[in-house]
């Protein structure tokens, strides 16, 4: 009773006066200029040991299916497991979203095929056809050796903090530095676009890819 009456008293208000009556009754009412901090939880399974543990992350961004709880786009579900295609005549309810679990590696499509469903203008296919060259890693489809497919703690869902973190686990270190234009530390994507250019340089100034 206490709780409805305070949802009724509440109901009219600001959110400056909501916040007052909900903390006089409730510890923990989040501020209404604090913006909420974006978090995952994490579960890790150790190969020698075989044990398991959970651990809360902050994240940056987050993929739009995987924060909708739209896990089908991508993944077969438990209760949805004989369901091969996209068809959209058969999607699970809406209100059954967050409850099906993911089953680990079945995906829709193979990997170098799936992100390529939504984000078309990475596919080698529009890239060929506006005349541009792409970056190896993209024209194979392998989006994952960049970006983290659920959520990161870093912008675009980059599984390093930076583009020179990012760029050297393929490209070495030692080879861009002793190039001239590079010795400023400058970060990669300064100059460079991520995806695709009008060379194999996939420098901006030629052309500014748009995400």
């Amino acid at each position: 009773m206490l709780i409805l009456a305070v949802c009724l008293f509440t109901a009219g208000c600001d959110k400056y006066t909501n916040y007052k009556v909900l903390t006089f009754f409730f510890t923990g009412v989040p501020h209404p200029e604090k913006q909420p901090e974006l978090s995952m939880t994490v579960e890790k399974s150790s190969k020698k040991t075989g044990e398991k543990s959970i651990k809360t992350v902050a994240v940056s961004s987050i993929h739009g299916p995987y924060d909708a709880g739209q896990c089908y786009l991508c993944h077969e579900l438990s209760t949805t497991a004989a369901l091969k295609t996209r068809d959209q005549t058969k999607k699970p309810a809406p209100e059954a979203k967050r409850f099906d679990r993911a089953l680990p590696g079945r995906l829709l499509s193979p990997v170098n095929e799936l992100c390529i469903e939504c984000h078309t203008s990475k596919s080698t296919q529009s890239a060929f056809s506006k005349d541009l060259w792409i970056h190896g890693p993209v024209s194979s489809g392998m989006c994952i050796i960049c970006h983290s497919p659920h959520a990161t703690q870093h912008p675009y869902m980059l599984r390093q903090g930076n583009s020179n973190q990012m760029c050297a686990m393929c490209h070495k270190e030692g080879f861009i530095s002793n190039t001239e234009a590079h010795r400023e530390g400058d970060n990669c994507i300064t100059c460079h676009n991520a995806h695709l250019g009008k060379n194999r340089f996939l420098l901006k100034k030629d052309f500014d890819e748009v995400f």
